[in-house]
């Protein structure tokens, strides 16, 4: 955990940890740049992957933004170790190529935290002319800063010379600094509500694009069917791209697929099956959760997630194979190649699973080989091993083929 303060009080901003609400030890940035102490992020990653089961990320505890921890992610225990430290070599470098920030001391944070006698440096200006001598003079004459050489060497006879507090006091009371500062907030405001405007956007459009690539099934050679809530079911016209027909649908579903007339709804622990014309409920199925998508071969032949970590196929309500694996996690879409090899996509493990007939394994594709992280969903094109896989976190659709 961190250290109490004593002597930075000046630097809690930049300092305190956001989970212990301490000044940092050892602290660690996530991409989006959110900081944290090695020991608070650490409990927070073994809690949060425990508990949601995510694989090979977690999510930032302030901006939920997703972090990714590679292809070989190791063990959560190490995920902390491996992120950046809050000041690198390379971030000290380039603060010292700028003329502005150059001759700035850089202070290590053990020596911060632990209250040696630099608490008080940042707060010193230097002189440009007089390298190594500290600004405690202004003069208001040539509108400059001055350093004990330049007040007794260079400006000695200037009439108005005053203290540096005396000069940064007069600047904060000034109306033209008021003002300046009224508009920079005002900026900051309209800049923090265009960035919220941009990530709403953005994220209705994975949402839309989502439910387009996910929830659609062809019935025949010229109509699909095509949900963007659960609310109806649109029969579409391949040819020209224009609605054939609404269905409405008072049964709750994340994803469907059509199979002689009917649909089947996949939704949590529940699958339902209802007449394709009128929408009157026909049959109702239980499975063990995790259930958002399904292929189905005929009416009671089908394939679904069943569980966390689980892909059952049931033929006449027996359970012909419950395939389980510790690398298939949170799994989401699933279908069926021209052979009969079945493939799910493992939404956070980050990549595919092949299975034979039968369920047993073929092999794990990686989804970064296929150019994505996150795989949702999976359709082969008809009596063919080409497919298209989406990416949940950037709603891109990679188009692969089964060589």
């Amino acid at each position: 955990m961190a250290i109490a303060q004593d002597k930075t009080d000046n630097f809690d901003d930049l300092l305190t940890c956001t989970i212990c609400l301490e000044t940092f030890t050892a602290p660690k940035y996530l991409p989006c740049l959110h900081t944290f102490c090695k020991t608070c992020i650490n409990t927070y990653i073994l809690s949060t992957v425990d508990k949601e089961k995510t694989g090979t990320t977690f999510k930032c505890p302030i901006c939920r933004q997703d972090v990714l921890m590679g292809e070989s992610p190791g063990q959560p225990e190490t995920w902390a170790e491996k992120l950046p430290e809050a000041f690198c070599e390379s971030c000290e470098k380039c603060h010292k190529s700028f003329k502005m920030t150059g001759k700035h001391p850089i202070i290590l944070l053990d020596d911060l935290v632990t209250n040696k006698e630099t608490a008080n440096i940042s707060s010193l200006i230097y002189c440009e002319e007089h390298q190594g001598e500290v600004v405690k003079a202004y003069c208001v004459d040539h509108s400059k800063p001055l350093c004990t050489l330049c007040a007794t060497l260079l400006h000695r006879k200037c009439e108005d010379v005053v203290t540096i507090e005396t000069a940064v006091s007069g600047i904060k009371k000034s109306e033209k600094a008021t003002k300046l500062s009224t508009e920079l907030k005002e900026t900051n405001k309209q800049l923090s509500d265009l960035i919220q405007n941009r990530k709403d956007l953005r994220t209705d459009y994975q949402k839309e694009a989502e439910f387009i690539l996910t929830k659609v099934n062809e019935i025949n050679n010229t109509l699909a069917a095509v949900s963007t809530d659960s609310s109806n079911i649109y029969t579409i016209n391949t040819d020209d791209m224009t609605i054939n027909r609404v269905l409405s649908n008072t049964f709750p579903s994340h994803g469907f697929c059509h199979i002689n007339g009917e649909f089947i709804l996949a939704h949590n622990n529940t699958l339902t099956w209802i007449n394709s014309s009128t929408g009157v409920k026909t049959g109702q199925a239980n499975t063990n959760g995790n259930t958002y998508y399904i292929y189905a071969r005929e009416r009671k032949n089908y394939i679904c997630t069943d569980g966390t970590n689980t892909v059952s196929k049931i033929v006449n309500d027996i359970k012909v194979f419950a395939y389980t694996n510790d690398k298939l996690v949170s799994s989401r879409g699933v279908d069926v190649d021209t052979d009969g090899n079945v493939y799910i996509c493992s939404f956070s493990s980050g990549n595919i699973h092949q299975l034979t007939k039968d369920g047993t394994l073929v092999r794990i594709i990686s989804a970064d080989s296929v150019g994505i992280k996150q795989p949702w969903v999976i359709r082969f094109k008809k009596n063919s091993n080409r497919f298209l896989v989406t990416c949940y976190n950037t709603g891109k659709v990679a188009v692969c083929e089964i060589v």
